[in-house]
């Protein structure tokens, strides 16, 4: 009985604002439509949009609400730095097939990265991941797995059972299912790893970047966006400064900004937790 409630909340593919027809093009971006097969048989689209001197591709995993058409305002930012930009529709979002599910995101995720590193490998690029919101979950996966050349959380969450919790306080603990545990996947991440978080986060708070940046044993960086919140902070000059030199040489970038990521990290932490 809870589980279609749950899935309801979690997956919001209708919630979109986005042109029918629209496609790359009318960013002037190049791109091509990828069609992939998940292991599990459900057929998935995404965009490729390519720059025109590339330094890396990125897999971008996109929020909970909405489809490629309206995540791809994001590209013209990653293109014109240098990154060719895959755009996946998670099964059940935008044309792709299937239902929405925790595993079956897991597989969608396993499919375009395998397709993206395919690419890159034959263009002699390194491949990075991006997981925004709902994509965080399916990147701590994917990077847990795969292990790539660099990896951003954009305003993640510890898992999806303990977001649920703080917004509907009044349902049971125990009946809220386990998915999307990020927190127990952070250990097993050992790329380097850029934290991003706005502070005015209400719909993910900052605990949850906190905890997870925390957590992790890899080479990492935390970047709080002050006056950013959930939907927003990609709006800010400093999001894209963070993003930019994480990009350029991840492994330099975090260990340059370790001083300052830790004191970031203890402020904020000290915020929260006296509040």
């Amino acid at each position: 009985m809870l589980a279609p409630i749950i899935n309801r909340i979690i997956y919001q593919p209708g919630m979109t604002a986005a042109t029918p027809g629209f496609t790359p093009a009318a960013l002037s971006i190049d791109f091509e439509d990828v069609q992939l097969v998940a292991a599990d048989g459900v057929a998935i689209t995404g965009w490729y949009m390519k720059a025109p001197a590339p330094r890396g591709s990125l897999l971008y995993l996109h929020g909970n609400a909405g489809n490629r058409r309206d995540w791809a305002q994001v590209a013209p930012d990653f293109i014109n730095q240098g990154y060719n930009l895959l755009l996946l529709d998670y099964r059940g979002y935008g044309d792709s097939q299937g239902k929405p599910s925790e595993q079956g995101l897991f597989r969608d995720g396993d499919a375009a990265w395998v397709w993206l590193i395919e690419q890159a490998g034959r263009d002699g690029l390194p491949a990075y991941i991006l997981g925004k919101s709902l994509g965080s979950g399916v990147a701590t996966y994917l990077a847990a797995t795969y292990s790539p050349a660099g990896l951003i959380l954009d305003s993640a969450f510890t898992s999806m059972s303990q977001l649920i919790a703080h917004h509907a306080r009044w349902l049971p603990r125990f009946l809220i299912p386990k998915l999307f545990q990020s927190l127990a996947r952070a250990e097993s991440i050992t790329c380097p790893t850029l934290v991003l978080h706005g502070d005015r986060d209400e719909l993910v708070p900052l605990a949850h970047g906190l905890s997870l940046y925390n957590k992790l044993q890899a080479p990492k960086a935390l970047g709080v966006i002050p006056g950013a919140d959930h939907n927003d902070i990609d709006a800010y000059d400093s999001y894209w400064r963070w993003v930019a030199g994480f990009l350029h040489r991840p492994q330099h970038f975090v260990a340059a900004m370790q001083d300052t990521s830790d004191e970031s990290f203890r402020r904020r932490w000290q915020e929260v937790v006296m509040a």
